[in-house]
């Protein structure tokens, strides 16, 4: 059976869909023997450490906001840059009205 399948037969039989869906195919098939054998107790899935996974989360949270502090930093001077090009044109096209009014009053 699918892993799709036994994901729909355990939220038929009662379970939380969004815990479901994060199992893996071992914890699906425990589960879903649970259902079909009354007494049957599925073996603990192996191989989880809830602390190790949190600290895995953290550490890819961090990895995750350096990247995006390193990024903001590289941007920085671009941002000045263009600002600094915008603020040259406006000048540009302000000398280019006085001029054509210039020429239009003559």
């Amino acid at each position: 059976m699918s892993d799709e399948r036994l994901r729909t037969k355990l939220v038929e039989y009662g379970f939380d869909e969004k815990l479901v869906s994060i199992w893996s195919r071992e914890e699906l098939l425990n589960r879903f023997a649970e259902t079909m054998v009354p007494g049957a107790k599925a073996k603990e899935p192996t191989g989880f450490d809830a602390e190790f996974e949190r600290e895995r989360l953290d550490f890819e949270k961090m990895k995750w906001e350096q990247q995006r502090d390193l990024e903001n930093k590289e941007l920085k001077p671009i941002n000045s840059e263009l600002k600094l090009i915008d603020y040259e044109l406006k000048m540009i096209n302000w000398k280019e009205r006085c001029l054509l009014n210039r020429k239009q009053q003559s």
